[in-house]
């Protein structure tokens, strides 16, 4: 994260619905919002490592309410 902050959630995919298929362009795929997630709070100057067995869900409000932020994201292929 370089600048602002977010919740970003994380859940295994072996436990989540697809929503819909899988986009093959934009490398995407969305799931049914589980009940129970886990989440972490990322400030300037954090990062997160996710690997292919884990669903992320980035760009949510903190407690602070929205703001702008400035990432920088890197897929490795695996």
């Amino acid at each position: 994260m370089v600048e602002g902050e977010e919740i970003f959630g994380y859940e295994p995919v072996a436990v989540l619905k697809p929503s819909g298929e899988y986009n093959d362009e934009t490398d995407l795929i969305f799931y049914k919002e589980p009940k129970q997630s886990g989440a972490v709070l990322l400030k300037k100057g954090d990062f997160a490592i996710v690997p292919p067995e884990d669903a992320h869900a980035p760009r949510r409000m903190s407690a602070n309410g929205p703001c702008r932020v400035k990432k920088i994201v890197v897929k490795v292929k695996v």
